[in-house]
Formats: structure tokens, C-alpha cells, sequence
């Protein structure tokens, strides 16, 4: 067996071409083969020997028992990470709504107190603009001078 693949493999690798690849069938598998091979045989027990029926017959039956495993292995191996995909997603959302709860939690908790240090904060911010203004500067800057001895009037 392995010299025959050997040089399958380099004749196809003198024709430029990728060797096809051989496909390994699991105990399983040859167990599945041989049956289908028995039943193919017994079915066509009259064919000639010689005859290509059965070299054919072999490799469709070989052929169909190395597909059927591979697609059940990897049907199984999809199913497998689609179910561990789903659990995890389930898992993320999960943590998302106790996140969403948390914050709804925290955002009621500190409604007010923000407001107040919203309010407080353009208070200061309106200060600042108004002592770092230089428009405002100019007015607030003038003397004062008392009229009808208590109000302040700067002149413009």
C-alpha cells in the first residue's frame, strides 16, 4: 500500500497537479466497508473475475462508506460547536441584561444628585466666562459710583 501511494503521488506531482488525497477510514469504517463489500459480492457472484464490475463496485462502495463517516464526523463535530456557540451567547446575554440592570440601577440612584452637579457646574462655568470675558472685563472693571447712596452705576 504505501509505495503504491508514493508513486500516485509522484506522478501526480509531475503533472503539476495536487495528488488526491487518500482517505483513511477508521475501524468503523472498514468494519461498514467489508459488510457493503460481502453484500456486493454475494449480489454478483455469477460476474467474471476479470470482468471490471466488481474492481468498480468496491471503489463506489468504498467511496460511499469513507463519505457517510466523514459526513457523520463531521455533522457531530458542527452540532458540538453550535451547541457550545449557543451556550455561550446564552451566557453573554446573561451577563448583558444584569449589566443593563445595574445601570438602570445606578443611572435612577444618581439622577439627582447629577442634577444637582449639573446645575452647580454651569453656575461655574458662567462664572468663569464672565471674569475671563473680555467685553465683560472692560464693564466690570470700571469704578463705581453710589448713587442715591446705596446702588452702584458704572458709567458706559
Amino acid at each position: 500500500g504505501g509505495s503504491k501511494t508514493n508513486m500516485k503521488a509522484d506522478r501526480y506531482a509531475n503533472r503539476g497537479r495536487a495528488a488526491p488525497k487518500v482517505l483513511e477510514l477508521t475501524p468503523a469504517g472498514e468494519a461498514a466497508l467489508g459488510e457493503e463489500l460481502d453484500a456486493l459480492e454475494l449480489r454478483h457472484a455469477n460476474a467474471l473475475e476479470a470482468a471490471p464490475w466488481p474492481r468498480v463496485a468496491r471503489r463506489v462502495a468504498a467511496a460511499r462508506a469513507g463519505a457517510y463517516l466523514v459526513a457523520k464526523a463531521l455533522a457531530g463535530k458542527v452540532l458540538g460547536g453550535c451547541r457550545e456557540k449557543t451556550a455561550l451567547a446564552e451566557e453573554l446575554l446573561r451577563q448583558a441584561r444584569d449589566a443593563a440592570v445595574e445601570a438602570n440601577f445606578t443611572i435612577r440612584t444618581l439622577e439627582k444628585p447629577l442634577g444637582e452637579v449639573s446645575k452647580r457646574a454651569y453656575a461655574l462655568h458662567n462664572a468663569f466666562d464672565t471674569l475671563t470675558d473680555a467685553t465683560n472685563r472692560e464693564f466690570y472693571d470700571k469704578p463705581c459710583r453710589p448713587v442715591f447712596g446705596a446702588c452702584c452705576v458704572r458709567d458706559a
